[in-house]
């Protein structure tokens, strides 16, 4: 596990730039007074307790957000009692970093220092956040520790997260939270975000996450963003009660004459003609207004003096004032030099930030001063130092306005563009030492945009590695997609094209787009095929496999794991044969092969033990408890299910670990041991939640369903199975049928019979369409025991008497027992108590076979009635089927 030990140091009181203003004058804010006040009201609800206020200000580039946002930090220090106040601010050299916003974060809260040593900066975490949470909290500073860079893979705190990155990820989310409570708890804080639209992803995604779980924390995330900050988040903050907007519009003519007039203040009364040709071009943008203003200084229109201002207005008619923004920006260049209007043009190309020796390399010129340029371009408040530099020993500067930026870039010519987006990504991979997988998104486009596609898909192919790993799925997604795109018609490029598809399949399947990962992998598959490299076309088709059981689709898993089987053999890979076999395995059980199924998991077993491999002895483990399951030997199948967890909590795997947490809930739930199951699958369910993993989630809200019926806590059950469906839904693949039938018994727990009986017949059309014979039988149950409910319940006996026989074979014996016992239930209502006798009679022989005693004790006996009843017709072979 390598990690960068960089991070940024962020200073408690944040860094917003006072307005420069024009010669030295400052005007005051105009325009912006209602906003000013809209965000103290809301300060003021903070102070008082209000809880975790989300606002968001929105305006196009020089409108004033910042301006606005600089007041409302002064208004706010100077109150007595200020809150905690940290800024941050988005960058498009950064966005395609996974998580950043979490790094600082932390950064700030513990106000930790580069130079520190990392014992030192974990030192500093150790006391802080035991401080804030207690003594017995060391894994939470731990796990910080480890999102700022600190390598702690030896960390005894971290021994079951360490190769989950995920789970750490989302633990230093709920750490962050928590310390945020304490730290508000009688100090509120306000954190500002900056260019909210130039934030990753999944930064974007845990600001609004905060916002939502945030509750009673007295906490202010000010968001400032330009409006197509949803075109690329359509839905941000709709779902994050009592959210704010408030939208800046263009100044109107009185505010801008006002503005003109605050600016001017020391040249006395104003000309008219000036003060409305300034007014007329500026559109309402006050950042036009003053650069307008700028401009008319530079061209000797305006004469700024120490205390009086003159103005040479006959030189008006002689102007040519730029018609746009941009052009009037681009006039601030014309007094430099052209080895500072080169170096600007390069640094313009990076795009948010930039690093003082970066130009010079993107130039091609290893003599070039450039502390001297550095020093003018200061001096003519074209670029501004940052006080804190992402990369170590390189001084980072920023524009003075984006615009500027831009409009700067647009002059490049295409020819040298090319030659200096490559050069940057050469000097990123050459600088960013070994925090360079940070910057492998940023390296890759530079290389596109240079025109290097080949190295730019490469770089993509990283930097999709690198979000992955720290579980930032869609940004992982859109790299690979990326990468798919570059490298698709490139000679010699197949290797890193299949494995392109595999990677974007496997973040699809974890993300629980399970039609578009059979997709990737079935390209990854003929691609492989067609190239002759049996290894990858092997992996893609037992992945294949693995997402057909998830799409209840037995028999082509069952294809699709022998073929991966068969050239795992031909290949002679250890690793792919065990996991083909144990793929294979569970297809079998799925079928009802179950002899079949349990010996495939026991080969499985005995190769991965020979080849030493550990994970394959934890899936082999795992797979064999299913296949015992499959047979009705629970006790057996709970040993080594439990074995399974242990291993897989050893070696850290908690992906696996909420796996079995579920399949032990599902054994325990066939146990009849619902108090049980409902421990294991709260704990797996927690596991898959807090860290994203979504088609598990799915598994456990079906067993979780069923436990809490189980234990008739209806309403939470019904929440459950609910929400289930509603993500099978949304992950668009079919529906599992145990939620419907867990509906159905919840609707008539509730006496809704017609919903009830609805509900079971949508679960059978399910399993059907599954083709799972156990499946199929269950569903029967359920459509019996609702039709049992109606009014005139004709037709509930032949569905128990159809389930009875679905499930009359040696590894069903349980859910046999299960129908028997219902369809005592409904003859004992029918009048026929002597048949209900018989019927429970044999369903305790058969709770007995599976030694279930949990269900033994719900399956009591009544007294023998006064009056004779018929017998029952036998319950197997023809009889069964007669009845």
């Amino acid at each position: 596990m390598t990690h960068a030990k960089r991070y940024r140091n962020h200073m408690t009181t944040p860094h917003i730039r006072h307005p420069s203003g024009v010669a030295g004058i400052s005007a005051a804010m105009v325009g912006r007074d209602v906003a000013l006040q809209q965000l103290m009201a809301q300060l003021y609800t903070l102070l008082e307790g209000s809880g975790t206020q989300l606002i968001t200000i929105i305006a196009e580039a020089g409108m004033g957000k910042s301006r606005l946002a600089h007041e409302f930090y002064e208004q706010v220090m100077r109150l007595p009692d200020a809150p905690r106040f940290h800024r941050f601010k988005g960058d498009p050299q950064r966005s395609a970093q996974p998580h950043g916003m979490v790094r600082q974060l932390i950064a700030a809260l513990f106000d930790l220092d580069e130079a520190e040593s990392s014992a030192a900066t974990l030192a500093r975490l150790e006391q802080g956040v035991t401080a804030l949470l207690g003594p017995d909290r060391l894994e939470e500073a731990h796990i910080l520790g480890y999102l700022v860079g600190l390598d702690l893979e030896e960390s005894p705190h971290l021994s079951g997260l360490c190769h989950d990155v995920r789970q750490i990820r989302e633990r230093a989310v709920q750490s962050a939270m928590q310390l945020i409570a304490k730290l508000t708890k009688h100090t509120p804080m306000v954190l500002l975000i900056d260019d909210l639209h130039d934030v990753d992803d999944s930064s974007v995604a845990m600001i609004e996450r905060a916002a939502q779980i945030g509750g009673s924390i007295n906490l202010m995330l000010l968001c400032l963003a330009q409006r197509h900050l949803f075109d690329l988040h359509p839905h941000w903050a709709q779902t994050v009660p009592g959210a704010v907007r408030i939208d800046l519009q263009p100044l109107d003519e009185h505010q801008s004459r006002r503005l003109v007039g605050e600016i001017l203040r020391k040249a006395g009364t104003l000309p008219s003609d000036l003060r409305n040709l300034i007014v007329s071009r500026a559109g309402g943008n006050p950042l036009y207004i003053e650069e307008l203003i700028n401009t008319l200084v530079t061209d000797g229109v305006i004469i700024p003096g120490n205390d009086t201002w003159q103005i040479r207005v006959g030189r008006l008619p002689r102007l040519r004032i730029p018609t746009t923004l941009a052009d009037l920006l681009r006039t601030r260049l014309q007094p430099l030099n052209p080895i500072e209007r080169a170096f600007l043009r390069a640094a313009a190309v990076a795009d948010g930030v930039f690093w003082a020796s970066a130009p010079a390399f993107m130039l091609g010129d290893a003599q070039l001063d450039v502390a001297t340029i550095i020093q003018s371009l200061e001096q003519q408040r074209l670029i501004v130092a940052q006080p804190e530099s992402s990369l170590r020993c390189q001084q980072e500067y920023r524009f003075s306005h984006d615009l500027l930026r831009e409009a700067i870039y647009e002059q490049i010519p295409a020819a040298d563009l090319h030659i200096y987006h490559r050069r940057l990504a050469e000097w990123l991979v050459a600088s960013c030492d070994d925090h360079v997988m940070n910057y492998a998104g940023l390296i890759a486009e530079h290389f596109e945009r240079g025109g290097e596609q080949y190295h730019a898909g490469c770089w993509h192919m990283q930097a999709g590695a690198h979000a992955r790993t720290a579980y930032a799925l869609d940004t992982a997604m859109s790299h690979y997609q990326l990468a798919i795109s570059l490298l698709a018609n490139l000679p010699d490029a197949n290797a890193d094209l299949i494995a392109g598809h595999a990677a974007l399949g496997q973040v699809q399947l974890e993300a629980a787009q399970f039609a578009e990962a059979v997709a990737s992998f079935r390209r990854a598959r003929d691609l492989a095929s067609r190239c002759g490299d049996k290894q990858a076309e092997a992996h893609a088709l037992e992945r294949l496999s693995a997402i057909a059981d998830d799409m209840s689709d037995p028999v082509s898993m069952r294809n699709y794991a022998q073929q991966a089987l068969e050239l795992a053999y031909e290949i002679g890979d250890p690793a792919q044969i065990v996991m083909s076999l144990a793929t294979l395995s569970l297809a079998n059980n799925r079928l009802g092969e179950t002899d079949r199924g349990l010996e495939l998991a026991q080969e499985a077993l005995i190769i991965a033990q020979q080849a030493e491999y550990d994970l394959g002895v934890a899936k082999s483990m795992a797979y064999l408890a299913l296949a015992y399951e499959h047979r009705g030997d629970l006790n057996a199948a709970m040993e080594y299910m439990q074995a399974a967890m242990v291993r897989f909590r050893q070696l850290g795997n908690l992906v696996e670990v909420a796996t079995q947490l579920n399949n032990l809930g599902y054994i325990a739930n066939a146990q009849g041991d619902f108090a049980s199951a409902l421990t294991f699958l709260e704990e797996g369910l927690r596991i898959a939640h807090d860290g994203g993993i979504r088609y598990m989630e799915i598994y456990l809200l079906s067993n979780l369903g069923a436990a809490l019926v189980g234990v008739k806590r209806h309403a939470e059950a019904e929440a459950m199975v609910k929400r289930g469906i509603q993500m099978c839904e949304q992950s668009r693949i079919k529906i599992f049928p145990d939620f419907y039938r867990d509906l159905s018994a919840i609707y008539l727990a509730q006496g809704r019979v017609d919903e009830a009986v609805e509900a079971a017949q949508r679960g059978l059309s399910l399993a059907r369409e599954a083709g799972a014979p156990r499946e199929v039988g269950v569903a029967w149950r359920a459509l019996g025991m609702a039709m049992a409910d109606l009014a005139e319940p004709m037709g509930a006996a032949l569905c128990f008497a159809e389930s009875a026989l679905l499930l009359d074979m040696p590894g069903m014996i349980a859910d046999k027992g299960r129908t028997l016992r219902a369809w005592a239930a409904h003859e004992m209502r029918s009048g026929d108590a002597e048949r209900g006798r018989k019927l429970l009679e044999q369903a305790r022989d058969l709770f007995k076979q599976a030694s279930l005693s949990h269900e033994l004790e719900r399956t009591s006996i009544p007294a023998l009635p006064e009056y004779p009843s018929p017998l029952p017709p036998p319950l197997s072979g023809e009889g069964a089927k007669n009845s």
